[in-house]
């Protein structure tokens, strides 16, 4: 148990700082509640890594067999639903990569933000309101890598559509995938 607390730690006190840019981010990706079903899976599956190879977990799961294979179950279903996300619903091996880690913080993130917000009053969006922003100027024309345009079909308040007639390709990309200009693998002119 010793062992994670730091990891616990680090994810209430990232979840704190980091929740609004990943709950931005992997908003088309997961939910909050999604978050929080797939994080109990997950903490579900690290249990179930633990107890067989520890004596002390392992005599405090009440339920006997029928329990363990009850939670074996959820643990893969979850770990099948997440690896079905990485693969359907992100764009870029970083994303898939980075996944897991964004579910964990989003879901530790609102919890610490909603606690602080009833026993802090501090707002859960870090004081950013949303009704004096416009959101985000999408250029009107990204580049490929191989100089076909790209062509702005519509825009959402953090994330666009874009077009391209050369290949007949269609792809979403987010505010913060303009971070550095243009997203990966794009220019613009």
């Amino acid at each position: 148990m010793e062992i994670l607390m730091p990891f616990l730690l680090i994810l209430i006190l990232g979840g704190f700082f980091l929740y609004n840019p990943m709950r931005r981010k992997y908003s088309g990706v997961i939910g909050v509640l999604g978050s929080y079903l797939v994080s109990i899976g997950l903490i579900l599956a690290v249990s179930l890594i633990g107890a067989i190879f520890s004596a002390d977990i392992r005599g405090s799961m009440d339920g006997g067999i029928i329990g363990l294979l009850v939670y074996i179950v959820l643990a893969l279903l979850t770990i099948a639903y997440v690896a079905f996300l990485m693969m359907t619903r992100c764009t870029t091996v970083m994303d898939r990569i980075l996944l897991p880690f964004a579910i964990m913080i989003i879901a530790f993130g609102f919890a610490t933000r909603l606690m602080a917000s009833i026993f802090l009053h501090i707002p859960m969006e870090s004081g950013d309101s949303d009704a004096g922003r416009s959101g985000y100027s999408f250029p009107q024309y990204i580049y490929d890598g191989n100089g076909n345009p790209w062509e702005l079909m519509n825009s959402g308040w953090d994330n666009a559509n874009y077009y391209c007639q050369k290949t007949g390709e269609t792809r979403m990309f987010y505010e913060s995938d303009f971070d550095m200009g243009a997203p990966s693998g794009f220019s613009r002119r």
